[in-house]
């Protein structure tokens, strides 16, 4: 004999909606609670590593410490676009470009048409070109050349910073993890209207002015101290750091 299908009852379909409609809430929130804790830890470690380099050795030892960090950041570029390491004569030709550098200048001042004529393209690559790049899904274009070329401008940014002693090239630094942090928590407290969603679906326009705002603060604590004299323009540029790290991720 054929049996009657029995139907759940609304009551057991209210209650099973109502049950998993905070897990689906707790799931979708716990990455944004979760993001905290690697931020943290980045910092602590990079900080470990970071103060006794710049503040007690010579300019030269920051230079290879930043040559290696800028090995690790293009392994990690290849792999996020390409999904595969570089090759090894990539690497390698990278680290005796460095070492050839830092050899020739070991008080780290790089000659002011070279930085120049590195920086000034790249910046204005991170600023129009990559979010071109982005709308039309060509990324990876290019990808090889494109990150020896950045990365290679940022490296010497950096280097040539340090020369500036130690004060500058933290302060520098602290630019972008400042806006980072404020925008950070900023965002979440108070974030409303989507700044680039295309870039980082998570960043509001509220974060950026707080992130504006506390490295303006900075600024201001910094030329009080003489750490960083003419800082304006890195203050705002400084903003369009964490944008280029966020859209580089996507």
């Amino acid at each position: 004999m054929r049996q009657p299908s029995r139907r759940p009852s609304s009551g057991t379909d209210s209650a099973s909606v109502a049950l998993a409609r905070p897990a689906a809430r707790w799931q979708l929130s716990l990455p944004d609670e979760c993001m905290l804790i690697p931020r943290i830890l980045t910092a602590v470690a990079l900080l470990a590593v970071l103060i006794p380099v710049v503040t007690v050795g010579p300019v030269w030892l920051w230079g290879l410490a930043s040559l290696l960090l800028l090995l690790i950041a293009y392994a990690e570029w290849s792999r996020l676009v390409s999904g595969a390491l570089p090759s090894l004569s990539q690497v390698t030709a990278m680290a005796v470009s460095g070492l050839a550098i830092v050899a020739i200048l070991p008080s780290g001042r790089i000659p002011q048409p070279l930085l120049i004529a590195a920086c000034f393209p790249a910046t204005l690559f991170w600023l129009v070109e990559a979010p071109r790049r982005l709308r039309t899904h060509r990324a990876g274009a290019g990808r090889c050349a494109l990150a020896l070329w950045l990365l290679g401008a940022c490296w010497l940014a950096l280097y040539d910073l340090r020369a500036g002693g130690p004060a500058v090239l933290v302060t520098a630094m602290a630019i972008v993890w400042v806006a980072d942090i404020a925008a950070y928590f900023a965002g979440r407290a108070f974030g409303r209207r989507k700044l680039a969603p295309s870039i980082s679906p998570g960043k509001s326009w509220e974060g950026a002015i707080a992130g504006v705002l506390a490295v303006a603060v900075l600024g201001v604590l910094s030329a009080q101290f003489a750490l960083f004299s003419g800082a304006l323009p890195a203050l705002l540029i400084g903003q369009f750091g964490v944008a280029a790290a966020a859209q580089l991720l996507r």
